[in-house]
């Protein structure tokens, strides 16, 4: 259960009312701040100046139903609360006309999971902009929230924005936009209703989804001009992503998706204690896209712990599994879905599947522990947890608070692994921040030592020398000044308090100007920062250094540049405007660390671009566009307002997929185009994901010249043949048609030498040797499941590498020849690892420390230290510079490499302080036995080894 409204603040009194309006429905709450004059108040309107049409509108109350926008009727009432507490800002198209009646949502995110992951949050407000296009929206809570800002208007692509902090200025340019209509159906032509179709040009801001009717159609609108990717997930069906679609001005597009049956997934649940099976426990699946409305397949177990479901997600994606039942808490994880080669419906009995899963349930174990403060006093009420988890189902979700004497207890979820290291992080108010490192099944108590904090206050100011109310100061903990950070001890590293300070939960970094620009942090923990400031478009990397320490005060004063603007067309070789072509602006000189000298803009219908905050004297563009060659115009002056930007349009190749029955291919595939061999391109090739009943695919973006076209699907069909193709700029290619048939497959299962018991994530790590003879893939990478199976298909003929690890270190590695079509079978018995132990000296027999050892196999694969099992074996102490010792010599030239695979390794040092050489040393590692060598450097090599 997610934890994420425990930490909600007690609301303000004055939204008391609002609460009881809403629960008896009434209408939906505007405010809207402005004077009709375009301005937005920046002299000081007080905040009964507000215009408001009804009040706040919270999630639940009609709050999130679309509506067609209209003008604004403001009527004269009293705001619930002032601009420091909410967000505000203007609203405008890129030309800085007024948007009137665009659509504002308020929605707060899960501070446990990290931003980047959440596609959408909880809606709690929503407004609309006034007729200048300013809008005020809130209140935003106070603590440990994470807040994002979404803005609609129709003829307009989606916006959305991450709010830093309560009282941020967001000024808003919208982009011209449009719409696609999607058809989704299966295999039989059918259409599948309730499918979710999520839309985007790769970010989540500006992701639009809904839902297919009873017709299977959906109309997406606010979709960004140009190319968009169309993900569809429906439960009972295999997911599916196409990138070919293009969204138009003026028009809209259409496209068809077809969907094939789902992968099935089976497991267990079991209890943690005795392995016994856990009957009737709800598991669950999800592709973890965080998107509200998006499928669960879910199902129950039976008396023998055992469960299947229809997973969504299509082969080759990772999908999240989960099982819960009363009294027994949660577990959960990824499992990677799997297809079976040449198989006509991948979902069908025995037609692929997410491997075997095993979940195991129980009481939540505790990491115990107390947090003191620099005098080593307990700290009461103080908050604690899993450093770095955001994301973690389970461990980002758990949180403690210390009592009285700083004594805690922090959940560990059932299932988790108790031989891993895992970073514990509390802070407390004016107290500071603390992390340690902790394994449970060594050391289940811990100490949490907080390092002090101090205060930051400053002020910003505008172009203008006025009070930039609004800004936005967010501080970052400084790595270019590692040394005024809290010495490492025996409790943590520096990294792991950086990373720790970026928690929302523990640590408030941010903070907004007043309306004279002014602005307090306090509770800052100890370390060096770095400040940045952003307002109204324009942005800057403070350069005061700033240190803090315990009970001290910094100060930060800002001035911002407005900077310049650059203006100018996008058009094609006939002079028509190019529409949402996406121009990046930079100064070529720019040097100057703490400005920002780059902007970004959309053309606009009129093929019209405006690139503002430009600072400096001369910048370089870098225009794309889809299906045009990629345009630069170099030293544009600053204030340019009539640059004209002419694109190449660029070829394109047309083709159709057929099956081994020789009947169009329906469903999911990827297409690729790569330069023919000795060709020299303008540029590279193209791909793509493409999904329909007909088999057809059109790949764009292609500069004139020869190309070798391929297809692959997730059920492991390669062509027969890859048929080359001669593009020239402006025109088609085609079409080309591509036959499919089964490719090679390797698949088994990895089992521990002497027990024969099923290796569960064992790493299978599958790469081609020289080049392929076939169209496929050459490579793979898998991780066994409960039962210890893996599975690779769809591969080019070759000769491979196979290399399997598991996670006490035990490995085997050989070579595998395949032909088309073949399916390879393997028991793999991993054998236990043996160990070097190296040393180094120079000509004179001198230990040469600091030098590092690098390994490689006899297939030439490099070997890597395996950091899990070093961890639970307690062979390197990671909290004390760990990463290093376990791979360079220490001072008397030693180091011992663990978790060799047994056979021939090829053993290097390179000194990193004196140029030295010396030719590579071969052992033969035997399993459970340490190998000694000495390698002896000589400086006889100016460049080194």
């Amino acid at each position: 259960m997610r934890r994420r409204d425990a930490y909600l603040a007690a609301p303000l009194l004055a939204l008391v009312a609002g609460l009881l309006w809403f629960a008896f429905g009434r209408p939906t709450a505007q405010i809207s701040i402005g004077d009709g004059s375009g301005n937005l108040g920046d002299e000081g309107i007080a905040p009964n100046a507000l215009d408001v049409e009804s009040g706040s509108t919270l999630a639940g109350t009609g709050g999130s139903t679309r509506r067609e926008p209209k003008p604004p009727e403001p009527i004269a009432a009293v705001p619930t609360f002032a601009k420091s507490e909410g967000v505000f800002g203007r609203v405008t198209d890129t030309r800085d006309t007024p948007i009137p009646g665009a659509k504002l949502t308020l929605e707060r995110l899960d501070p446990t999971t990290a931003n980047w992951w959440q596609s959408a949050g909880e809606s709690l407000f929503t407004t609309d902009a006034a007729a200048d296009g300013t809008y005020l929206i809130g209140p935003v809570a106070a603590g440990a929230y994470k807040w994002r800002l979404r803005v609609e208007a129709s003829g307009f692509a989606r916006a959305g924005f991450d709010v830093p902090s309560r009282g941020s200025r967001i000024d808003v340019h919208l982009d011209r936009g449009g719409a696609i209509e999607v058809r989704v159906k299966d295999l039989a032509g059918a259409a599948i209703a309730n499918a979710v179709v999520r839309a985007s040009d790769g970010s989540p801001f500006r992701r639009v989804s809904a839902a297919t009717d009873a017709t299977g159609r959906v109309r997406l609108e606010g979709l960004p001009l140009g190319g968009v990717e169309l993900t569809v997930e429906c439960l009972g069906y295999a997911s599916t992503t196409s990138n070919d679609a293009v969204v138009s001005a003026g028009a809209t597009s259409e496209k068809a998706i077809v969907l094939r049956a789902a992968i099935r997934v089976t497991g267990k649940v079991t209890e943690e204690a005795t392995g016994q099976p856990i009957a009737g426990a709800t598991v669950t699946s999800t592709t973890g896209q965080g998107e509200p409305g998006s499928p669960v397949a879910t199902a129950t177990t039976d008396a023998e712990g055992k469960f299947a479901l229809d997973a969504p997600g299509r082969a080759g994606w990772n999908v999240e599994v989960t099982a819960r039942k009363e009294g027994l808490g949660s577990s959960s994880t990824w499992v990677q879905l799997q297809a079976s080669s040449g198989t006509a419906n991948p979902g069908a009995p025995g037609g692929g599947g997410g491997g075997d899963v095993l979940l195991r349930l129980g009481k939540s174990s505790g990491i115990s522990g107390t947090v003191v403060d620099t005098d080593s006093r307990p700290v009461a009420n103080s908050t604690v947890v899993f450093a770095n988890s955001a994301g973690s189902r389970g461990l980002g979700e758990s949180m403690a608070r210390t009592d009285a004497e700083g004594r805690f207890t922090l959940d560990l979820p059932p299932g988790t692994n108790r031989d891993g290291a895992y970073t514990i992080a509390a802070s407390a108010p004016e107290r500071g921040l603390g992390v340690t490192v902790v394994i449970p099944n060594k050391s289940p108590s811990v100490t949490v030592r907080l390092l002090g904090a101090g205060s930051i206050v400053g002020n910003v100011k505008g172009p203008d020398g006025a009070g930039a109310e609004g800004a936005v100061i967010q501080f970052n903990i400084d790595q270019s000044k590692r040394s005024e950070l809290p010495a490492a001890t025996a409790e943590f590293n520096p990294w792991q308090y950086q990373q720790a300070s970026f928690d929302p939960r523990l640590v408030q970094l941010v903070a907004s100007a007043d309306a004279e620009g002014r602005f307090r942090i306090d509770s800052v923990p100890t370390g060096a920062y770095i400040a940045f400031v952003t307002w109204r478009g324009m942005s800057v990397w403070a350069t005061t250094p700033l240190s803090i320490r315990a009970g001290s005060s910094a100060t930060l004063d800002v001035t911002l540049k407005a900077g310049a603007v650059i203006e100018g067309r996008v058009i094609d070789a006939d002079a028509k405007p190019i529409v949402g072509a996406q121009v990046a602006g930079s100064d070529p000189k720019g040097n100057q660390k703490q400005e920002i000298r780059n902007s970004q803009a959309r053309s606009d219908a009129e093929g019209r671009f405006i690139l503002r905050g430009v600072l400096g004297e001369y910048w370089s563009l870098n225009v794309q566009a889809t299906g045009f060659l990629d345009a630069t115009v170099a030293s544009v002056k600053a204030g340019d307002t009539s640059v004209e930007v002419r694109m190449t349009p660029l070829g394109w190749i047309d083709g159709v997929v057929t099956g081994p029955d020789g009947k169009p291919y329906s469903g999911s595939f990827e297409a690729s185009a790569a330069p023919a061999a000795g060709a020299e391109n303008e540029r590279g090739g193209a791909d793509g994901s493409f999904s329909g009943a007909e088999g057809a695919f059109r790949l764009r973006g292609l500069a004139a010249g020869a190309y070798v076209v391929s297809v692959t699907t997730s059920e492991g069909l390669v062509p027969t043949f890859a048929p080359p193709a001669n593009v020239i700029n402006g025109r088609g290619a085609g079409p080309v048609e591509i036959r499919l048939t089964n490719g090679a497959s390797i698949s088994g299962s990895v089992i521990e030498d002497g027990s024969r018991q099923p290796l569960t994530g064992a790493t299978v790590a599958i790469r081609i040797k020289g080049t392929p003879s076939s169209a496929g893939r050459s490579d793979s990478w898998n991780s066994t499941d409960a039962k210890g199976r893996f599975a690779a298909l769809g591969l080019a003929a070759g000769t491979y590498t196979m290399t399997v690890t598991d996670s006490s270190g035990g490995s085997h590695e050989e070579e595998i020849q395949l032909d088309l079509g073949q399916a390879v079978e393997r028991q793999i018995a991993t054998r236990r690892p043996g160990a070097i132990a190296v040393r180094v000296v120079d000509a004179d027999g001198r230990p040469v420390a600091k030098a590092r050892i690098m390994l490689r196999t006899e297939g030439g694969n490099h070997i890597n230290p395996n950091w899990d099992a070093l961890r639970k074996e307690g062979k390197v102490d990671f909290n004390r510079g760990g990463w290093e010792s376990a791979t360079n010599t220490n001072e008397d030239g030693r180091l011992t490499r663990w978790h060799i695979p047994p056979g021939r390794i090829s053993v290097t040092a390179r000194s990193r302080t004196t140029p030295m050489r010396h030719e590579p040393v071969t052992v033969e590692v035997a399993s459970d036995r340490t190998t000694e060598i000495t390698i002896t450097m000589s400086a006889d090599d100016p460049g080194g080894r």
